[in-house]
């Protein structure tokens, strides 16, 4: 009865463990797909209230990792993890990457953009000024073309933008300013479209008329 009893504890903590580590991933997931840039007064308290759910993860992992008989090292030896120190790497890896990583960005980010989207009926229309602080190395990128990094936040993955037009990307520089077109709510702002106010630091109808070139200077 004991033997049972223990059994079903294991499998209640598994399918638990489980269902938190889906609805996690989810959260990531649906930051990086959604365009949104999420208040940073939001997200910094949430982001310091991640902290005990990533220590409770690691306590978790640490107990399932060293328990005798455990079904964690089992598993990590049947796929690349063959040889203990290698169990012991990964190990590591995810206590000090890995669950930190994905905790921070589920609870500070993922709930506030799911937050967003579940209130984008009474988010209102609006429009945001952003200043350019960084391009991408390239312009294609694995999970977001036309990428830069904006000035106006600073939090990590809260910072950048993505799907600025191949001509568009080429052409700005750090300093360049951007106005994006989308919908607002207590929570954060999703754009859905922008406009490029300045190149190389000169605002577009300037350049376009011309009078962006410096006057000649006369030598007596």
């Amino acid at each position: 009865m004991e033997v049972k009893t223990k059994h079903h504890q294991n499998k209640a903590m598994a399918i638990t463990l489980l269902t938190l580590i889906i609805v996690i991933l989810w959260l990531v997931v649906f930051h990086f797909t959604a365009k949104v840039l999420v208040h940073e007064h939001i997200a910094r308290p949430l982001a310091w209230l991640s902290i005990p759910l990533m220590l409770a993860l690691i306590a978790l992992q640490t107990y399932t990792f060293f328990k005798q008989d455990s079904q964690l090292r089992y598993q990590l030896a049947r796929g690349q993890f063959k040889s203990p120190w290698m169990q012991y790497v990964a190990y590591m890896l995810m206590c000090l990457f890995g669950i930190p990583g994905f905790v921070f960005i589920a609870v500070s980010l993922g709930i506030p953009t799911t937050l967003h989207y579940l209130s984008y009926s009474l988010a209102d229309d609006a429009t945001m000024v952003v200043t350019i602080e960084k391009k991408s190395s390239s312009y294609k990128q694995k999970h977001c073309n036309g990428s830069v990094l904006i000035k106006e936040y600073q939090l990590l993955f809260n910072n950048s933008l993505c799907g600025l037009s191949s001509f568009d990307w080429h052409w700005v520089s750090p300093g360049d300013k951007l106005t994006l077109h989308g919908k607002q709510s207590i929570f954060g702002f999703s754009y859905d479209g922008y406009k490029v106010h300045t190149v190389n630091g000169i605002d577009i109808p300037k350049l376009l008329s011309g009078q962006s070139k410096e006057p000649k200077v006369k030598v007596d």
